[in-house]
């Protein structure tokens, strides 16, 4: 059997799947313990092999997190413990990017571009039904492209004004504070965009159509997925929002369709498991650390 997991800012999904899925949990995502102890300490089934999508940004050689905003401890060795101790392989890959695949299977779209909008932002792309990687796994890290130059908004990377700054959800009471509003959490802040505050709606409108947009004309994609667990809770507004695109005048290739997720907050897991199974070549190729032990990958 194979164990999927999806390590988000906030949540982790596990997830055991023979030919669907057979059983799930969902825990927090710990802050003071390293993650493959936590994940070693919640398998609960004899599994033959475990693939993580997670959070990054990655050294995907070295089934490693670099650098992440939403951990107190930035680098973390994730795969090699876990295989050390369990004897089994331990597959890796960008949770943005599994979700991109989980979704490329369900809607069979070949120019495919997945956008997560959870405690922060996550992106995933297909292009030409090629799944895009990078030199260490991080060919999508879209969530820290710059948005506003002049904006005063610090992104949990340390940079000012990036997309996840001022769309993310750990951030958002931060945009309603830089337009003097006093807000508590991301649920407060869309509270108050169903109240009727103008402010908010077009700061966060502003903020989203010029994302989409960026990503619509770096990746030209037939369909941009949504999903990511602010955007379940707060669907309809999303959408809303982006019937508008056509007529954003930033956008300058033929507008993509706009879809919600079909694998919903659990695409990342769903995207773990079929690639493990599908086992794209130049994604396994990358993962150099397998080929430091005799695992059969088979």
């Amino acid at each position: 059997m194979l164990l999927a997991i999806d390590i988000g800012g906030t949540k982790t999904f596990m997830g055991i799947f023979d030919t669907e899925l057979k059983s799930l949990k969902k825990l927090r995502t710990p802050k003071d313990l390293p993650l493959w102890k936590f994940i070693l300490g919640n398998i609960d089934s004899d599994v033959d092999t475990i693939s993580i999508a997670t959070m990054g940004p990655l050294v995907i050689s070295e089934g490693k997190i670099i650098n992440n905003p939403h951990l107190p401890t930035k680098n973390q060795e994730l795969a090699r413990p876990l295989m050390e101790v369990l004897g089994r392989p331990v597959y890796i890959i960008n949770d943005a990017s599994a979700g991109a695949w989980a979704e490329y299977k369900a809607y069979g779209c070949q120019d495919l571009v997945y956008v997560a909008f959870g405690t922060g932002i996550g992106v995933g792309v297909i292009v030409d039904g090629h799944l895009l990687l990078g030199k260490d796994g991080n060919a999508h890290e879209f969530g820290h492209v710059t948005l506003d130059l002049n904006s005063s908004l610090i992104c949990g990377c340390g940079g000012k004004g990036h997309a996840e700054a001022l769309l993310g959800g750990n951030n958002l009471p931060k945009l309603a504070a830089s337009n003097g509003i006093e807000v508590d959490s991301s649920a407060k802040f869309f509270e108050e965009i169903y109240a009727g505050n103008k402010t908010l709606y077009s700061v966060f409108r502003d903020a989203l159509l010029s994302f989409i947009s960026s990503l619509s004309n770096a990746y030209d994609p037939e369909c941009i997925v949504l999903g990511g667990g602010v955007f379940e809770k707060h669907k309809e507004l999303y959408m809303n929002i982006l019937r508008h695109l056509n007529r954003y005048e930033g956008i300058v290739v033929r507008v993509p369709k706009i879809k919600p997720a079909k694998f919903g907050e659990l695409s990342a897991l769903y995207g773990a498991a079929f690639l493990a199974v599908d086992k794209p070549k130049h994604w396994i190729s990358k993962l150099t650390y397998l080929k430091t032990n005799s695992l059969s990958l088979d």
